[in-house]
């Protein structure tokens, strides 16, 4: 069946198509967006390499399987297999409500087990600021170059602290979730830094922030969605507590690789609405790194 366009959050083209063995959605980059592409599939057939592992994460989640790639000089695609389920806006607005709960506890897991493989290691100095650097050439507003000057004196503060670095998917957004017989993750990212610390801002971002609810334009109960969100927040926080105990992950740390997230979207964002939320954070945040 001819290749049918459908709508996602990446900056790749999206199509769904039918063949014999089922439906597939086909991710497709162009010229400058090929070895990104590449990169995120990649990332994905080997992070499912790993999570198959473990017994337990393998029973929860899946990573959408990549079964085959099309390349010419001027486009790179692959495909990977279509799954039936639910969004958490979904879930939210016609399960119980400790449904989440459940949710969130799996999550955690899976977060557990990213640090339980972890490695402990040197903070890279440079290349943090070089990161940091990258960012204040892209960004004019004041208040954000203060906030780098911050985040750079931070890091030169605690140079000689130790970072859990390993897998993580990069991207860890409930946008990026399929809930179906299994928590199926899609749109892997590389990113400048590979640590665990990294899908926890990014966690941090969907509940603070309701970052699905955002990017939709389906129509919705937003009280039922808003009291969700907020039950989601209270127990990824307190879940948080008990991962940053056990890991000895400081909460300052969480919070800049939070600020780091937001920074990172901020230059691409058009919308005035959630520009504004993402300063919003960013400046509260910050705060929190001056203490």
């Amino acid at each position: 069946m001819d290749l049918l366009p459908i709508k996602g959050h990446s900056n790749f083209d999206l199509s769904l198509s039918k063949r014999h063995d089922g439906y597939f959605v086909k991710k497709t980059a162009f010229r400058d967006g090929i070895a990104r592409l590449k990169q995120q599939a990649q990332k994905q057939i080997d992070f499912d390499q790993v999570m198959r592992k473990n017994l337990l994460i393998s029973n929860f989640f899946e990573a959408a399987a990549v079964t085959s790639s099309e390349e010419t000089a001027e486009q790179y695609s692959f495909f990977m297999k279509f799954y039936h389920g639910q969004s958490i806006l979904n879930i939210i607005e016609s399960e119980d409500i400790y449904q989440l709960r459940n949710i969130i506890d799996k999550l955690f897991m899976f977060l557990d087990w990213e640090f339980e493989n972890a490695k402990l290691e040197p903070l890279d100095t440079k290349k943090m600021l070089d990161k940091l650097e990258s960012l204040d050439a892209k960004i004019t507003e004041k208040k954000l170059k203060q906030t780098l000057e911050v985040m750079k004196k931070y890091i030169q503060k605690n140079k000689n602290m130790k970072m859990h670095m390993g897998v993580s998917h990069g991207d860890f957004t409930f946008s990026n979730m399929i809930f179906s017989h299994k928590i199926v993750l899609i749109d892997f990212l590389d990113s400048f830094i590979e640590t665990p610390l990294q899908d926890i801002s990014k966690l941090l971002q969907e509940v603070r922030l309701q970052w699905t609810l955002l990017l939709s334009n389906e129509k919705t109960d937003k009280t039922k969605i808003n009291i969700g969100y907020r039950y989601l927040l209270k127990q990824t926080e307190e879940k948080l507590k008990v991962l940053m105990k056990k890991y000895s992950i400081d909460r300052k740390t969480v919070e800049f690789f939070y600020i780091m997230t937001l920074l990172r979207i901020i230059p691409y964002t058009k919308n005035k609405h959630i520009f504004d939320l993402l300063m919003k954070d960013i400046i509260a945040y910050t705060e929190v790194l001056k203490k």
